[in-house]
């Protein structure tokens, strides 16, 4: 899936089967995005990348991610971060979030498998990984909010990475 830069390239991506998926189910965080022209909310309903093993797998070897669902990385304190598609099978959107829960940038419809850096551009405390074509289909764009309600450090702690 994708990789971070920090002075070290750090490695994250997600994996569908066995343990490691059941585990992230267990951990499930509702995404409350609200639209800043219109006011309208929708959630999606997000794994959350909680212990190292789930942090590096990310979504890889996934067939499919449905509808409205998604996965939750956090970072405190907020950081430039920088993803990959490394054995991600399907197309994503990655929603990079800021601190205050802006969108500050959508990589849409990112391409499978390939291996190209896709930055935040900036520092940012959140990325949700969705569906590709999600954002545009649900019509989320930058500038719009992204609210946590619910998000606890048990159900998603923020990932303190070198």
């Amino acid at each position: 899936m994708k990789r971070f830069h920090f002075p070290l390239f750090l490695i994250l991506v997600v994996c569908l089967g066995g343990a490691a998926n059941a585990a992230r189910e267990d951990h499930p965080v509702i995404v409350q995005l609200i639209s800043a022209r219109t006011g309208a909310a929708l959630n999606i309903q997000a794994e959350a990348a909680i212990t190292p093993k789930e942090v590096e797998l990310g979504l890889m070897n996934r067939a499919d991610v449905p509808e409205g669902t998604g996965m939750l990385f956090r970072f405190d304190p907020p950081r430039v971060v920088t993803f990959w598609m490394k054995n991600t099978l399907v197309p994503l959107d990655m929603l990079f979030i800021r601190a205050d829960g802006q969108i500050a940038k959508i990589a849409a419809r990112t391409t499978p498998l390939d291996l190209s850096p896709i930055s935040s551009g900036e520092p940012v405390a959140t990325v949700l990984e969705i569906r590709g074509g999600e954002a545009q289909r649900l019509q989320i764009n930058v500038g719009d909010k992204a609210v946590f309600p619910g998000l606890t450090k048990d159900n998603a702690p923020a990932l303190n990475l070198p």
